[in-house]
């Protein structure tokens, strides 16, 4: 154990951290934000606006009844933010995520200032340079209330042990129960595995033992308590649904890789990842070398990592967003490159990592000027920028490559890290703010589609809406949500469903448009096209459905 710090300077640790949080959350918030939802998004604004039109449930209804995959609290928070300020919008649905991202940047320099206030600040800017971390801040987002969790369950368990006092069970219990309360059973197991992984590290076996048998007793009685409300929900049919996908669901999959993270978080968790397998290889490098161990603090977030990465490859279903509790440690184990850590000092991996740093965009302004000279062609082009994007990049990879030079020559030391590390995070945030997030507007806009069909139905009709191939609690929430208004469309996964239904077919159908030459081959003239346009994910068409049903084959 090490000496605990002055009271001044754990004052003085305090209002930085509320600073940074501050600071964090404007730059994370879109509260100017007037675009659609999007992705993931669009299913959980649905379960908002289907909480404020029905009232209060306690888990989430999308447009076919209960759904059993999440408990209800997040929906509860959204819905009530959406009530006090007077209507549901995006920005509002963002709030919640980008504040629990911008406590856990100013948690991960609390927990870097524990060593020092450089360490903390050159985790706290790689985190923010974290691709993962920033498209989960700016969305309606469980995994960041996790994350933020996780991170203050590592905080409060080292932070009692440098002051030598003993751990805050009762508060790591009620971290769990709030994770449990979010994002169901493997919440609360997330947040029980990266606490425990402090309390590993520091040997406290004994606290172990008591905070893991109380974590265990939390996550059951409260998965327990929403299986009783899942059975009020839906009776027994939806008790099973839950099991299914709340644990079930989780395990089983004989084809899932076991280092499937290990490998795709390279990409999706630049720049923090990458450099924290370097750091680590160098660590480990360093400690056989020499012949010791790691610090306990050191230790701790090493088994942060794996446990998390370990622990979300068990799961048959692997997503990024999966293992954004890791994203943290990962920060920290970067930030050892730039500012050592105790007896490890890396100065030839730092310079040459800064160098990387200052070099890459010279390296990438070469990319972005040839894809500017082939904007006429390609659907990589079509899909991912505008001639006005592109043009955005440049200038932005330009500013990172001069600012990156200027602090290259101007300081030197940890001063220079810094400054190159703020350099590289402030260039991603605006890469993704002006580039990245106006085209995925942009693409995965379905405002004109919806529009032109919803005209038509209450000018020419009205009409019942259905749709063909195309959902349940998919991309047809895409439309849905650009309703937001209490529709409930039948569901047809073949066309001899569509055929054999007992009640008239809708009005309008909407259909994915590698379907429609099947569909045009079964009703003949019985129907005519209204609209084409993207649908979420899918290039759809809409059409007038005649009443006539197609003759049998």
């Amino acid at each position: 154990m090490t000496a605990s710090l002055p009271a001044a300077d754990s004052r003085d640790n305090r209002r930085i951290a509320l600073a940074i949080f501050a600071g964090s959350l404007a730059l994370l918030w879109p509260f100017y934000s007037s675009h659609d939802v999007y992705g993931l998004d669009v299913r959980f604004a649905y379960f908002v606006q289907e909480m404020l039109r029905t009232g209060p449930t306690l888990y989430p209804h999308n447009s076919i009844g209960p759904y059993p995959d999440y408990p209800g609290t997040s929906t509860w928070i959204l819905a009530a933010l959406a009530r006090l300020s007077g209507g549901y919008s995006a920005a509002l649905a963002f709030l919640p995520s980008a504040i629990c991202a911008a406590a856990t940047v100013a948690v991960t320099w609390r927990i870097g200032a524990l060593h020092s206030r450089a360490y903390g600040s050159a985790a706290a800017l790689l985190l923010l340079a974290t691709l993962e971390f920033l498209m989960n801040a700016r969305a309606i987002s469980l995994d960041s209330y996790i994350m933020f969790f996780a991170s203050l369950g590592f905080y409060l368990a080292a932070a009692a042990d440098q002051r030598q006092v003993a751990p805050p069970l009762a508060w790591l219990l009620l971290l769990v129960g709030m994770a449990s309360m979010v994002r169901g059973p493997i919440g609360g197991v997330l947040v029980t595995g990266v606490a425990s992984s402090a309390l590993l590290a520091n040997r406290q076996w004994r606290d172990f033992l008591i905070f893991g048998t109380g974590a265990a007793v939390v996550i059951a009685a409260l998965f327990l308590a929403w299986l009783g409300i899942a059975y009020l929900e839906g009776g027994s049919e939806f008790v099973d649904l839950t099991l299914s996908f709340q644990v079930g669901n989780r395990f089983g999959d004989p084809d899932s890789a076991l280092d499937f993270y290990f490998f795709s978080a390279l990409g999706s968790y630049a720049l923090s990842y990458p450099l924290a397998v370097i750091a680590l290889a160098a660590i480990v490098a360093s400690s056989l070398a020499h012949r010791r161990a790691p610090p306990t603090a050191l230790l701790g977030t090493i088994a942060w990592l794996l446990i998390v990465i370990l622990g979300m490859s068990i799961p048959g279903t692997k997503k990024g967003r999966y293992i954004l509790a890791a994203a943290p440690a990962m920060a920290l184990l970067a930030g050892v490159i730039f500012t050592g850590f105790g007896q490890y000092r890396f100065p030839r991996l730092r310079r040459a990592v800064q160098l990387a740093l200052v070099a890459l965009p010279w390296v990438i302004l070469p990319m972005l000027l040839a894809l500017l000279l082939s904007l006429d062609r390609g659907e990589l082009v079509r899909t991912l920028a505008l001639q006005s994007n592109v043009l955005a990049a440049i200038a932005l990879a330009a500013l990172w490559g001069i600012l990156a030079l200027l602090a290259l020559r101007r300081w030197s030391g940890q001063r220079q890290s810094l400054a190159i590390l703020a350099i590289a995070a402030a260039t991603i945030l605006c890469v993704k703010y002006v580039v990245e997030e106006p085209g995925q507007a942009r693409h995965y806009s379905s405002r004109a589609f919806i529009d032109q069909v919803e005209r038509f139905r209450h000018e020419q009709g009205p009409f019942a809406l259905g749709f063909f191939a195309v959902g349940p609690d998919y991309d047809d929430l895409n439309y849905l949500v650009a309703l937001n208004s209490p529709e409930h469309p039948r569901y047809f996964a073949s066309l001899s469903q569509l055929a054999a239904a007992s009640a008239p077919p809708p009005g309008i159908l909407i259909m994915p448009a590698s379907r429609a030459a099947e569909f045009q081959q079964q009703y003949r003239g019985q129907w005519r096209e209204i609209a084409r346009g993207r649908l979420g994910h899918k290039h759809c068409v809409a059409v007038q459905l005649q009443e006539d049903r197609p003759a049998q084959p």
